[in-house]
């Protein structure tokens, strides 16, 4: 897990546009048996000012959840892996630039899956 606290300024007392004060992270491992791992991992990060010419609100803090599913060593060198990020669907933006109407909207829940093998 990791915390980071920074106080990005570009005057003196004003905040750089985009950047969050607070961000953490934090996962875990969990392997219930020897050929299935998971992980777990969750981004945290706090709400982000706006540039100085932009009258909408600061954009607003938001957690993410990720998930990864591994089967391994089943099959000699085999592993099957599955994440899934943004586990809960989240519906979050980034920032966009105040001459634009909206902010860039994120992705929602996706996932992916894939086969290795080892020679």
């Amino acid at each position: 897990m990791n915390y980071t606290f920074q106080d990005a300024q570009d005057d003196p007392g004003k905040n750089m546009p985009f950047v969050a004060k607070h961000k953490g992270n934090f996962g875990i491992n969990v392997a219930p048996c020897k050929y299935i791992n998971t992980n777990l991992s969750t981004f945290v990060t706090g709400k982000r000012y706006r540039e100085d010419e932009d009258s909408r609100d600061d954009m607003p803090s938001y957690v993410l959840v990720n998930l990864s599913v591994t089967a391994k060593e089943f099959f000699k060198t085999m592993e099957i892996y599955g994440p899934v990020y943004n586990l809960l669907d989240k519906d979050y933006d980034g920032p966009g630039r105040h001459f634009l109407p909206d902010d860039l909207p994120r992705p929602g829940r996706t996932f992916s899956a894939g086969l290795s093998y080892k020679f």
